[in-house]
């Protein structure tokens, strides 16, 4: 999507604002807890102005509330509109939308060892957790191959050293689904 978009200062913008805002929210939440005496009242008045410089910029540059992901607030779109303006129905529904709903109350009797009550994942979401990973890096991999040949720097050692180690993370993954394959059909 980043690297698609005509407005890359807009999607760079709204991430550091958030990224800013975000964490304002953490440093203000820790200012007020048990740990309150680590801070000074002017050094919790500095965290809340921050706080709400990020979110006064976020809604001065933004359509969207703060507490909406970034690429939600650069593109002014939802996940759910990007999802379908940039991937099929299948890539939403197994990379997202499925994955996400293993932790939903709906599906509690699945999810939960019932001797001892803790989570568990089942194991058919082995292979769907391990394919959304592999079809991942392939965005990735597509994102790199993009901003190598945009700023030309296929001989930068560190980019190759980058693919190195996405490629030894692939051969991985596709050892443990085969892995996983196996005792899923044992």
């Amino acid at each position: 999507m980043y690297s698609e978009s005509d407005e890359k200062e807009r999607f760079l913008k709204s991430y550091f604002n958030k990224k800013g805002f975000e964490n304002s929210i953490k440093w203000e939440r820790l200012s007020n807890s048990n740990d309150a005496d680590l801070f000074t009242d002017k050094d919790r008045e500095m965290l809340s102005d921050l706080k709400k410089g990020y979110k006064s910029s976020i809604k001065d540059s933004f359509a969207k509330s703060p507490f909406k992901i970034w690429y939600e607030l650069a593109s002014g779109k939802s996940l759910k509109e990007l999802s379908d303006e940039f991937y099929t129905g299948t890539e939403y529904y197994a990379n997202y939308d499925e994955l996400s709903s293993w932790v939903h109350p709906q599906r509690l009797e699945e999810n939960i060892n019932v001797k001892c009550f803790t989570q568990y994942l089942p194991p058919h979401y082995y292979d769907l957790l391990i394919g959304s990973l592999m079809w991942a890096i392939d965005n990735l991999a597509n994102d790199i191959v993009f901003i190598v040949k945009k700023y030309n720097i296929s001989e930068s050692p560190r980019i190759f050293k980058y693919g190195e180690n996405i490629n030894i993370f692939l051969k991985e993954l596709k050892n443990l689904q085969i892995d996983v394959t196996k005792k899923n059909r044992s």
